[in-house]
């Protein structure tokens, strides 16, 4: 999570928390034959100042996590294009597992699901490893055979 996530979860978590504890005390008080306060307005500063608090805390917390989540997966998938990259198109779990931190279970689950989004081919190689093809990425070498590719701008 980036530093502004990570605070904005940590507000969130004290909204939630002053919320419950507002709905707390309204609830204590509400029946309280010493107030002052009807029932309808401990209802209203319930509402207004227990409900609104930590149910906006809470979906700051929520949104908060699922964003975090999505980060991450967006920072694996560049991972793995920049490792397919640098392998001509070709890359196996144990290729990831040996160049970054995941584990090759890990790897091979993140191939597994660009592979069910049809965003890479799946192969077995005679030896029977499964290797993954990423279409229409070339090493640099294979670029550079093609007739009329160019990768300067000028």
């Amino acid at each position: 999570m980036k530093p502004l996530d990570i605070f904005l979860f940590i507000i969130g978590i004290f909204m939630i928390v002053f919320g419950l504890l507002l709905l707390i005390g309204s609830g204590i008080n509400f029946n309280d034959p010493e107030s002052t306060n009807t029932p309808v307005t401990w209802a209203m500063m319930a509402l207004f100042f227990g409900v609104l608090p930590t149910t906006a805390g809470l979906w700051l917390c929520v949104t908060r996590v699922k964003k975090g989540s999505k980060d991450k997966q967006e920072e694996i998938e560049r991972t793995i294009l920049t490792l397919a990259k640098d392998n001509g198109g070709l890359l196996s779990a144990t290729d990831i597992a040996l160049k970054t931190t995941y584990s090759s279970d890990e790897a091979g689950k993140f191939l597994e699901e660009m592979h069910s989004k049809s965003l890479i081919e799946m192969e077995v190689t005679e030896k029977g490893s499964i290797v993954y093809r990423f279409p229409g990425m070339f090493s640099s070498q294979d670029k550079q055979s093609y007739r009329g590719y160019s990768d300067d701008s000028g």
